[in-house]
């Protein structure tokens, strides 16, 4: 056997992990430009002013449905072309379904955030009260990312094994790119612009590929389930 030659594990991780980041990238880019766009749509709509109608800040938030189900349904699409290099029994409708049902749930807490006034003063992360609130969203992070991952291996968990093991790193991904996203808040502007909106779009471009990153040893762990076998007369 030659010295260069590799077994199929081997051989799948090899490529599985480039393709991985590669889905999530360009979902990612895609929801980038998504954002941008919704950002757009709120100033145009002027949705956080008070006299603002309620049709108004109602069709903004079913944008925001819109595009969230539309990121997700994208993100489950290529990630489930993926995962079944892993996992060939991946139910892709139950992988879509259940993206579609978190979309759904972020798309309405973000379009609801945005409906809110932006606030004109610099986050002072020096004093003790900030660092509280920065420890919160950390640790909401972490049940975010714990509730997300169990959501997946809710499906996961029905064809592969190691579904634990991704939920673990779902929770602390989550975590990470909470932190990240809380540090990325100081080299923006504090009024929102359009060139403050395009660097959040593109932060959270890099931000989601770092967790893709952060997610390939729970990539790595999953197995197919073996099925026993009833031989047939």
């Amino acid at each position: 056997m030659s010295m260069n030659s590799r077994t199929p594990a081997q051989s799948l991780d090899a490529d599985v992990a480039p393709a991985w980041i590669v889905a999530n990238f360009v979902s990612m880019s895609v929801a980038g430009v998504l954002m941008l766009a919704a950002f757009l749509l709120r100033s145009a709509m002027d949705v956080t002013a008070a006299d603002t109608s309620f049709t108004a800040k109602a069709v903004f938030v079913a944008f925001e449905i819109f595009i969230a189900l539309l990121y997700m349904a994208l993100y489950a699409r290529m990630t489930g072309v993926v995962l079944r290099r892993i996992v060939p029994d991946l139910p892709q409708r139950g992988w879509l379904a259940v993206h579609l049902a978190i979309g759904a749930i972020m798309g309405i807490a973000l379009g609801l955030l945005m409906l809110e006034p932006d606030s004109d003063e610099p986050i002072d992360w020096a004093n003790e009260e900030s660092a509280v609130i920065a420890s919160v969203l950390v640790l909401c992070g972490v049940l975010f990312g714990a509730a997300l991952g169990g959501m997946q291996a809710a499906v996961l968990r029905r064809v592969a094994d190691g579904t634990r093991f991704w939920i673990t790193m779902s929770a602390a991904m989550m975590g990470i790119v909470t932190l990240v996203a809380i540090a990325s808040l100081l080299l923006g502007p504090v009024k929102p612009t359009l060139a403050s909106g395009a660097l959040s779009s593109i932060v959270f471009t890099i931000i989601g590929t770092i967790a893709a990153a952060i997610m390939l040893p729970a990539l790595r762990r999953l197995r197919p389930r073996h099925r026993d076998v009833i031989p047939t007369a």
